[in-house]
């Protein structure tokens, strides 16, 4: 008759818990190694070049707008495994244009690869909101654009893209809101 070895509690392939400040090093960190990190919320793991935020609770920021004044800004973003959700909003005091808004992390590269959605509000129309896109300058700037019907097109009709200002998309007025949320890719994975 065959004797049965002892099981071995082990860590590996385990999340353990650790400081953000305390990772794992030397023997105790190994490709794969996942664990919680108490003060910040995250879970990492190691991938042998360096840690990778799994998942991360909502984060707050505050968004740099220009052209632009606000009576109130608000922001939130989380990184999970090299990307970034986001979103960024700006009550109007006064427009003035072209609108930017900058990024919570910077992203990987020039244009942003990714799908960004905007909402403009117009609060004194009956209309809830306007959807339209958003172009990438830079790795942390957005630049806010405004699709634009061409009446006087030779007869045609046909729609273009116009930065903001403080007659596009709509005559903006105190009390508006803006808002742009998306996806992107971060320049590092790491943490």
């Amino acid at each position: 008759m065959a004797i049965c070895t002892p099981y071995i509690d082990t860590s590996v392939g385990r999340v353990t818990t650790a400081l953000s400040t305390s990772r794992p090093t030397g023997s105790d960190l190994y490709a794969g190694k996942y664990i919680y990190e108490t003060d910040t919320g995250r879970t990492v793991m190691y991938d042998g070049t360096g840690w990778v935020i799994q998942n991360e609770p909502v984060q707050s920021y505050t968004p740099t707008w220009t052209g632009v004044t606000n009576s109130a800004v608000s922001g939130t973003y989380r990184r999970q495994d090299g990307f970034c959700e986001f979103t960024a909003t700006i009550t109007v005091a006064v427009m003035t244009g072209p609108v930017t808004v900058t990024l919570p992390v910077t992203a990987f590269a020039t244009p942003v690869p990714t799908q960004f959605e905007t909402i403009f509000v117009d609060t004194s129309a009956t209309t809830a909101g306007y959807f339209f896109g958003v172009q990438s300058a830079s790795t942390t700037v957005l630049t806010l654009y405004a699709s634009v019907v061409n009446a006087a097109a030779a007869g045609n009709t046909y729609v273009f893209s116009a930065p903001l200002t403080n007659a596009i998309p709509f005559t903006w007025a105190a009390g508006d809101t803006i808002s742009v949320s998306g996806r992107y890719r971060l320049t590092s994975r790491y943490s």
